[in-house]
């Protein structure tokens, strides 16, 4: 792992395009987008942790993907280009060829060609995508049986919390040496995943984990938790590519980072929600301080249980006005999640792990004027909590939601027990 950075250094703000220690441009602090593509969201596999290689056949018409965020990811690679070279550019003397031949590849994908030769035109094609682009030289072994994958070459502009320079010279296991169990799980099927890589059969695979800053540009963990809550963190989701350069024999691995609030990311659903849980509830303690998750896991536990109430939708429908929420427990990080929805004249009763919504009333037919009907949700828990200025000593709250704002989509209420 590079030496970390001093928290004072990490800038806080909400805006992944920007550096870790800079602040945004005027009028653009808050940039976060959902994060684009649900076929790279965690996934569970199996009933208990393990690393897993998880590659799939890549189509080559969708080796890079453009969606909202290609253009402003774009921009920050350019302008950290510019401006820290050093610090997202990175080669030995031994990768212009084989950086030349991803170039290549990566500017005939977009219709064009590189004018730079070697290192410059890696660059160049880096400057065309959002894709961070690294690239592993074939050296054979002293047997002539095998070969080995060194990184020679990078231009890497969304680490997370990695330092380039550091990398180069490195196989992959070498450079996964500080991922907990990486090496015990999965260290020798991705080399021989590479090993088999052949040109015409490129593959990708994604991986999560969890931060608390935003930035994609992030060499260096801070020395510290940057947050108070676990509800302030932040999903980071990488889209990883392999393909094997057929003239020099080495490998282009490219890499897409996103990064989407917690807090958005919980709108997806109770299914998305109650998958990330349990990976996080999975995690063995050295993987949950590797993916940022330990210090807000164990500060929940031994502190207080904290609520979050997100609105996910609002709509008309016909006469009723529906209001969806999640209810996310953080025991530790993420314990239970569930949806209801509020129709006038109903009563649900719905069990979860953690709270139990014991009546939905409200609805209006019609908002706003001296018409104004206040929708209300009535909720139990097993502890008392407070929303607002509400005190729940004895466990129950009535959460009142201003059906403007319902309408407007702006509904948020915060809770937590002491």
């Amino acid at each position: 792992m590079p030496k970390a950075d001093p928290v004072s250094r990490f800038v806080q703000h909400q805006h992944p395009f920007t550096p870790y220690d800079e602040k945004p441009p005027f009028g653009s602090e808050d940039a976060a987008f959902r994060i684009p593509h649900d076929e790279i969201l965690p996934q569970l596999v199996g009933d208990s942790f393990r690393h897993r290689v998880g590659v799939k056949p890549l189509d080559l018409t969708n080796w890079f993907v453009r969606d909202e965020e290609w253009e402003p990811t774009v921009a920050m690679k350019k302008r950290l280009i510019a401006e820290r070279r050093d610090d997202v550019v990175s080669f030995r003397e031994d990768a212009h060829d084989v950086a030349q031949e991803a170039a290549e590849l990566v500017l005939e994908w977009l219709g064009s060609a590189p004018n730079g030769r070697g290192v410059d035109a890696l660059v160049e094609a880096a400057c065309a995508v959002p894709d961070d682009l690294t690239v592993l030289r074939s050296v054979p072994t002293e047997s002539g049986e095998g070969e080995q994958l060194p990184f020679v070459a990078g231009v890497v502009c969304s680490p997370s919390r990695w330092r380039l320079a550091e990398k180069i010279g490195l196989d992959m296991l070498a450079v996964h040496k500080p991922v907990a169990l990486y090496a015990e799980h999965i260290g020798a099927a991705v080399d021989t995943t590479l090993t088999r890589l052949s040109p015409d059969k490129p593959i990708w695979r994604s991986n999560w984990t969890l931060e608390d800053h935003p930035a994609l540009f992030q060499p260096y963990p801070p020395d510290g938790p940057l947050v108070e809550e676990a509800s302030e963190l932040w999903i980071r989701i990488e889209r990883e590519t392999l393909r094997r350069l057929p003239r020099t024999r080495g490998i282009l691995f490219t890499i897409r980072g996103f990064q989407e609030p917690l807090s958005s990311y919980v709108q997806r659903g109770p299914e998305a929600v109650r998958t990330l849980r349990e990976l996080v509830a999975r995690l063995p303690d050295s993987l949950a301080r590797y993916k940022s998750v330990y210090d807000y896991a164990t500060s929940c536990s031994a502190g207080s249980t904290r609520l979050v109430a997100r609105r996910l939708t609002a709509a008309r429908r016909r006469d009723c006005h529906e209001l969806s929420w999640v209810l996310v427990s953080l025991a530790k990080t993420l314990v239970d999640v569930r949806r209801f929805v509020d129709e006038p004249g109903t009563a649900q009763r719905n069990k979860a792990s953690v709270c139990c919504i014991r009546q939905i009333r409200g609805g209006a037919r019609r908002l706003g004027g001296d018409d104004v009907v206040t929708h209300q949700i009535t909720a139990r828990t097993q502890e008392p909590y407070c929303v607002g200025e509400i005190d729940a000593d004895d466990g129950e709250v009535v959460i009142t939601v201003d059906p403007d704002d319902v309408e407007t989509g702006g509904a948020c209420v915060v809770g937590e027990a002491e």
